[in-house]
Order: structure tokens, then sequence, then C-alpha cells
């Protein structure tokens, strides 16, 4: 199960997918313990609902990367806020 969640403006999906390979790169053993929603074997699968999916993984990972930039910030519906993620 992810530990580690990726987050991301979905304007960015090329960029988070660089990220976590070259996070995977510096440490193989990642591979299995970042959760990106685009990836097909652990992310949001089809005709899963978005928003719930985003929420539970987000409440089951231990730390959060924030991939940060202006379409982050121009986004008008957000994803899970950083209230759901506390604990």
């Amino acid at each position: 199960m992810p530990r580690i969640f990726l987050s991301h403006s979905r304007r960015d999906n090329r960029q988070a997918i660089a990220l976590r390979q070259w996070l995977i790169e510096q440490n193989p053993p990642l591979a299995e313990e970042i959760y990106l929603d685009l990836d097909a074997d652990t992310g949001i699968q089809g005709g899963q609902r978005w928003k719930e999916a985003l929420r539970q993984a987000s409440s089951r990972c231990e730390a959060v990367i924030c991939l940060l930039s202006p379409n982050g910030r121009t986004r008008r519906s957000a994803g899970p806020s950083t209230d759901s993620l506390s604990t």
C-alpha cells in the first residue's frame, strides 16, 4: 500500500510522472510506496469516484509531496484539501 501521496494539478501530469520516476530512480523501493492518481496499478481506476478515491488514498498515506505550480492555484474545484490530510 502506498505511503507517499504525490499531489499535483492535472495540468502538471507530465511533471508529476517525471517526479515519481526520478524519486524511484533515486530509491527503487519507492516504486511501491508512491501514490499517484495516474498510475495504472495504484491510481484511480476507471469508474471510480475520483474525489472519494483521492480522499481515501490521502488518509492512508504517511507523507505528502505537493508539486506546486501556477496551475494548481488556478483550479476552481480542487481535490482533497490539506484539511482532509490531517489525522
